[in-house]
């Protein structure tokens, strides 16, 4: 960033005051002009302040590999685990018990900004990662809802250390993980994601984009399918 130099108006009132030819509305000035410096200066720390924790998550990120923790398989699975795999690339859905494929839903729709580290609410990104079903809503509007436990502590600890939440609202997402319990779904980091069907959406639109604000969306046929496999506590990794 370039420094300011001070202004010649300023230079021209500090050479008043030296020599005793300031009036009181030049003082006035002067102490404006201050008030406004210390102003920038505050925001110019808060930025810094900004600038520097981003830095650290991105250093985080590069220290364990970019989404290391969000992206890979699942760890500790069973032979037998019935656990889903949404591929975000294909835009694929699929069941497995242990490393076996047992049915693959394709065409799916996530988020209208793709997939990725979701940071907030509204980005409308699916967020990658590990989690489980939490909860299942079968009068959903979507016709079946499979909700997600996001916000998951991985993503807690990052927004804690971002500043995108305070400390409460983390301490309640590790809670909830612990406890096997809902995480609180209206946090800035955002809620209310799941996997669900289209209920009374256009299916057209479906097959031509991603449309959801952050959700996998399967047709309906596929999301009554999907219910057949899965419950409360099934494992989903999306990457």
């Amino acid at each position: 960033m370039a420094k300011k130099a001070i202004s010649v108006p300023i230079m021209a009132l500090l050479a008043g005051l030296m020599f005793g030819c300031a009036t009181q509305s030049d003082l006035d000035r002067i102490q404006g002009d201050i008030g406004r410096i210390e102003t920038d200066v505050k925001h110019i720390k808060r930025d810094i302040k900004g600038i520097r924790n981003e830095l650290r998550m991105i250093q985080a990120l590069n220290r364990y590999g970019k989404f290391r923790s969000l992206t890979n398989m699942p760890k500790a699975l069973a032979p037998e685990e019935i656990w889903v795999l949404v591929n975000t690339r294909s835009q694929s859905l699929s069941v497995l018990k242990g490393n076996k494929p047992v049915s693959t839903f394709k065409n799916i729709a996530i988020g209208q900004d793709g997939a990725g580290y979701k940071q907030r609410v509204g980005d409308n990104k699916t967020p990658l990662g590990e989690f489980r079903i939490g909860w299942i809503n079968p009068r959903s509007r979507y016709r079946l809802f499979f909700g997600l436990n996001y916000p998951s502590p991985e993503y807690a600890e990052r927004g804690l250390r971002s500043g995108r939440i305070n400390p409460y609202i983390y301490r309640q997402i590790k809670h909830a993980a612990v406890t096997g319990k809902r995480p609180p779904q209206y946090t800035p980091l955002g809620g209310m994601i799941g996997i669900h069907g289209l209920g009374a959406a256009d299916p057209d639109i479906h097959k031509r984009m991603n449309w959801t604000q952050g959700c996998i969306a399967l047709t309906n046929q596929q999301i009554d399918t999907l219910k057949r496999w899965v419950h409360e506590g099934t494992r989903v990794v999306i990457r």
